[in-house]
């Protein structure tokens, strides 16, 4: 017999803080923004949370409070295990980078 487990958990708060809008910079036309070159852009600047939107602009992410990089954690702990569990998938942090269909 399989078991499941199901985590129900409080509504919880955004994790951007209200008036706390990322940062967005636009390359084109001037420069073309690859993804070797954004790659590039995210090594110098590692500190930052930098994201590339399908419009090929740059979103610059402030950093996240005390209690909302705790909400964070204790979402991705959870997730981790929901995955572990169930088998259905994988849990990455906030930070882990990915390439979107449409180029994102």
């Amino acid at each position: 017999m399989t078991m499941t487990q199901t985590v129900v958990r409080e509504p919880v708060a955004p994790l951007v803080e209200v008036g706390q809008a990322p940062v967005v910079i636009r390359f084109e036309p001037v420069i073309e923004m690859t993804s070797e070159l954004f790659e590039q852009f995210c090594a110098i600047n590692d500190e930052m949370r930098i994201e590339l939107t399908a419009e090929r602009t740059i979103e610059i992410m402030p950093p996240l409070k005390g209690d909302s990089g705790e909400k964070e954690a204790d979402i991705i702990a959870d997730l981790k295990v929901w995955a572990r569990v169930n088998g259905a998938g994988r849990a990455f942090s906030s930070n882990a980078g990915f390439t979107l269909p449409n180029r994102a």
